[in-house]
């Protein structure tokens, strides 16, 4: 695990990570961030590897807040 870790609250859309040469879409600083200094990122993906994932952020949508991304960001700097 990474010294640092960023909590990035930016969707992505499914093509843009395949996207390197930037010919489509701008550089995304965080994923830059993983690239090159090998940091830890925490995104919206998180929510489809567990089982509340959906859950939390349909209603996080309906509340305008990030509260699961941000115990799941607790929880790894614990780690």
């Amino acid at each position: 695990m990474a010294d640092i870790l960023v909590l990035a609250t930016a969707g992505l859309k499914p093509d843009q990570l395949a996207d390197t040469d930037h010919v489509r879409y701008p550089r995304v600083d965080y994923i830059e961030l993983k690239r090159h200094l090998g940091v830890d990122v925490l995104d919206y993906a998180v929510y489809e590897r567990t089982r509340l994932g959906g859950t939390f952020r349909y209603l996080e949508t309906k509340l305008h807040s990030d509260l699961y991304l941000a115990i799941m960001g607790l929880m790894m700097k614990r780690r």
